[in-house]
């Protein structure tokens, strides 16, 4: 028998039934103790993907995350690798398998999650020698841990908390006129900040996916939301952010080395003949050109539009979470 399968068999066999012949909550944590310290410990130690475990490693970490007793054992491993500066450097499929993990430690802590808020709206140092790209780094890091731990608790989980990380976020955003510098002056080919371009035109089209009540009131300032989107009136000027870039990016020349993108459907047929409202660029990460949006900027009022009647108000949301955990774990 291998190292493999050794764990594979304290993983699927030994922890789910160590209660069973280890009563006292003290003897259960001293042999997950031993478990964690000359297993997974280092097993961790060293990889340039923290998340990318064997897979028997991580169904110990797993079923370890089932022992309520067994916290004290796994939870200062598993936070290190929560604030991993290479945590993000896995794909999607690798990451998904922590979601559980990640909820149990921040169920578990209550002190976890106040300690993430912290680091997300530390301010910036007044100190004159600090490098400000990797304080801007490090905070831009800190708001994806903040949505991966979002992402892996159960629906509405962090319901209380929401006034506050709306307004640590707000704090952090409040400066970013993305469309607006967009339409003044559009990013060129190669950019860096074409990628900003990309990642505001991602998070309103999952806006406009989920239609939120907060949101809707504010939609109409970046597309059109009325008949108008469908039916032009004679001598329509648009006053949407959206289609102003649309007819300002349209009118750039034609540039035979940028690939256009090809914006799907956002609607798909479900079983009980109703549309259910997906985003138009769930699976577009990275753009050269900002000509690569103009089908999203010229499609997303009509589209919009047109899902929120023909949906039933049905929203894909297998497809809207597979985009979210694909943008945030991206495999860089």
């Amino acid at each position: 028998m291998n190292i493999s399968q050794i764990n594979s068999f304290v993983a699927s066999s030994v922890l789910p039934n160590l209660r069973k012949f280890l009563i006292d909550n003290d003897k259960i944590l001293s042999a997950c103790n031993n478990i964690i310290y000359y297993v997974v410990n280092p097993a961790m130690r060293g990889r340039t993907r923290p998340l990318d475990l064997d897979p028997p490693v991580l169904a110990i970490i797993q079923a370890m995350a089932k022992i309520p007793s067994a916290i004290k054992a796994w939870k200062t491993p598993v936070s290190e690798l929560l604030y991993d500066s290479r945590l993000f450097n896995c794909i999607a499929c690798v990451a998904e398998p922590w979601t559980p993990i990640v909820k149990v430690l921040f169920d578990a802590d209550k002190a976890a999650f106040p300690e993430l808020l912290s680091k997300v709206a530390t301010a910036p140092s007044a100190n004159i020698f600090t490098n400000r790209e990797y304080e801007m780094l490090l905070r831009s890091l800190n708001v994806r841990r903040l949505s991966f731990v979002l992402f892996a608790g159960e629906k509405n989980h962090f319901l209380t908390q929401l006034p506050t990380i709306q307004e640590k976020l707000v704090d952090i955003f409040r400066n970013y006129r993305i469309f607006e510098q967009a339409v003044t002056t559009l990013p060129s080919d190669g950019s860096e900040d074409l990628q900003l371009v990309l990642a505001a035109s991602k998070c309103l089209d999952l806006l406009l996916v989920l239609q939120t009540t907060e949101f809707q009131i504010h939609q109409w300032i970046f597309v059109t939301d009325t008949v108008d989107a469908i039916y032009r009136p004679d001598n329509w000027f648009p006053e949407a952010m959206m289609d102003q870039l649309a007819e300002i990016a349209g009118a750039l020349p034609v540039d035979g080395g940028a690939n256009g993108v090809t914006v799907p459907n956002s609607l798909t047929t479900s079983t009980d003949q109703h549309s259910l409202r997906r985003p138009m660029l769930n699976t577009l990460r990275q753009i050269e050109s900002i000509r690569e949006l103009i089908p999203f900027f010229s499609n997303v009022s009509i589209t919009s539009y047109e899902s929120v009647y023909a949906s039933g108000g049905n929203v894909d949301w297998e497809v809207v979470e597979q985009g979210i955990l694909d943008d945030m774990f991206d495999g860089r």
